[in-house]
């Protein structure tokens, strides 16, 4: 077992708001994908996008006031010099931890690393956060410029942890681990057939299951007949990208972080619950795992959420995406709890939904016309 730190680099690009999970999650896994022939790559990120800060190395406001941000008229970007990459601690090594530290960092006007704050931990108990700052006020710039003057200028930097040698894990989401026969299934299935962007996609879906074909932005939808577990598929999008092997946990990670940062845009009160990767019908999925607590809908109106939330106490939500033929396909599975529900029933509900679910997704398959 080798350690293997790496620096993402910095991103400086400012981006629109954020769309709706399928588009982002394509760009996401276009970039992981393309990730995998090299060790280091940079997701950009706007500056506003980020979450709030879960630990700090400098207290005070943020960002510091007279503090330049990326993409203000007339600011040129910080340029490295000196990249310091982080050292990883032998306890962490022990642990086994691996993943992404991201920084925001204020790169000073003689081009050194001043205040640091820390946006996505992986390890406060082992110290790997804090290598990844001392790392950080090690490195650097040439400083930012405004009106041929250097100014203080705001950056993200993303420091990887990877432990070389440990093998990916590859499972299903533990909640899909039982078969059908677990919840006294009938063996009686139906089959669709349904064809776009030069793939075929065969579907096998319980007896009284719905199917529909269709929809905007989707390509299918199969659901049972109250509608309480549904799998969708997004029409596929082009991409240059391909999977040629597992991802390596850290860029696992880096998947569920940006999930959870474009669905909390889409469904408030999202909480992650798990990420990972699978090997299906000759295909490697990518999943990421969630829970709502609260249905709470931005894009829908006050009535029609206070209606959903009347009738729901929350809901379960598992991703999953691959790469066929140039073409990224996105699923997803839905479990809606309905609030009269009791402890005893929802753990039911979620048994028999991670069962139907896990068994329709082991039989899909995915053909390259």
């Amino acid at each position: 077992m080798r350690p293997h730190v790496e620096s993402r680099g910095f991103r400086l690009q400012a981006e629109g708001p954020l769309r709706f999970c399928f588009a982002v999650a394509l760009s996401i896994l276009t970039l992981l994908a393309s990730s995998v022939r090299g060790d280091a790559f940079t997701l950009h990120f706007a500056g506003a996008q980020q979450s709030e800060a879960v630990s700090q190395s400098d207290a005070g406001p943020w960002p510091p006031p007279g503090v330049y941000m990326p993409g203000q008229e007339g600011v040129t970007l910080p340029r490295r010099l000196v990249e310091i990459k982080p050292q990883y601690t032998a306890n962490a090594m022990r642990a086994k931890i691996q993943g992404v530290v991201t920084l925001a960092c204020i790169v000073e006007i003689d081009g050194t690393v001043g205040r640091v704050r820390v946006l996505q931990s992986l390890d406060r108990v082992h110290g790997l956060d804090d290598q990844a700052v001392a790392a950080a006020k090690r490195s650097r710039f040439v400083p930012g410029m405004k009106d041929n003057a250097s100014v203080p200028v705001l950056i993200y930097l993303e420091l990887a942890f990877t432990l070389r040698g440990v093998p990916p894990v590859l499972a299903w989401p533990d909640e899909f681990s039982k078969t059908d026969d677990a919840v006294g299934y009938s063996t009686t299935w139906k089959d669709e057939v349904t064809e776009a962007s030069g793939l075929q996609i065969r579907v096998a879906y319980p007896a009284g299951w719905e199917f529909h074909e269709g929809g905007s932005n989707r390509l299918l939808l199969v659901h049972t007949h109250d509608g309480m577990r549904s799998i969708g598929i997004a029409a596929p999008r082009p991409t240059t990208g391909t999977f040629a092997q597992p991802l390596d946990p850290a860029k696992l990670q880096q998947f569920a972080d940006y999930m959870m940062r474009t669905e909390t845009v889409r469904v408030k009160n999202l909480e992650t619950l798990g990420v990972g990767q699978v090997q299906s019908q000759g295909h490697l999925w990518i999943w990421y795992g969630a829970q709502v607590p609260t249905i709470d809908v931005p894009s829908l109106s006050p009535e029609q959420n206070q209606a959903r939330q009347a009738s729901f106490s929350g809901s379960r939500l598992w991703m999953f995406t691959t790469i066929a033929g140039k073409q990224t396909l996105f699923v997803s599975c839905t479990l809606l709890i309905p609030r009269a529900a009791s402890e005893a029933d929802k753990k039911a509900q979620l048994r028999q939904a991670g069962a139907e679910f896990g068994a329709i997704l082991r039989r899909m398959s995915i053909q390259v016309q």
